[in-house]
């Protein structure tokens, strides 16, 4: 019997692309973001979590960016890593976390959470950070393995039940991701 150890096997399948999004770039965002006035993320507190809000509706020039960049990183990640070609890809959502916030663990292969916004199941998740002038606000894989984005990072890794993942709390800052999902 061979044994696989999840080093070796599960974590081959997270990429993260280092200075994806060019410094000048990621401050651009957080720019039209502030004049944007993005409301925090909630969606870790169901009784306050307004599923109304909309996190899609960006600036152009963000979504230009933003687009461009995950495009590449996407392309790149499904010819040498997944091998194959996702069919759909998810709006852009942006997530704001202030100091308290966080996200706890979940999988996002889940239609229902994209149920009414587009049709399918994520196959590829897609975590990209704008800044780094907060502390705490790890992804934390599977309970037990931190993963520190720096600004400009896309990280990419498969949407399925083997990737449980969560943000670990933020103790202090602001927080700027986003998130996109293939499917």
């Amino acid at each position: 019997m061979i044994e696989i150890s999840k080093e070796s096997s599960l974590l081959s399948f997270i990429k993260i692309y280092r200075n994806s999004i060019p410094v000048n770039d990621c401050d651009l965002i957080l720019q039209e973001l502030n004049e944007y006035n993005i409301v925090n993320y909630n969606w870790y507190d169901p009784e306050n979590f307004d599923n109304n809000v909309d996190r899609t509706g960006l600036p152009i020039k963000t979504r230009v960016i933003l687009y461009n960049h995950t495009i590449q990183n996407l392309d790149h990640y499904s010819r040498t890593i997944a091998q194959n070609k996702y069919s759909n890809l998810s709006p852009v959502y942006i997530n704001k976390y202030s100091s308290g916030d966080y996200i706890p663990k979940h999988v996002d292969n889940n239609n229902l959470l994209f149920k009414d916004i587009f049709s399918g199941v994520p196959i590829l998740t897609l975590i990209g950070l704008l800044n780094d002038t907060f502390i705490g606000g790890d992804v934390i894989m599977w309970n037990d393995h931190s993963i520190k984005l720096k600004k400009g990072d896309i990280m990419i890794f498969p949407s399925n039940f083997l990737y449980p993942h969560q943000i670990a709390i933020i103790t202090s800052g602001f927080r700027y991701s986003f998130v996109r999902w293939a499917y």
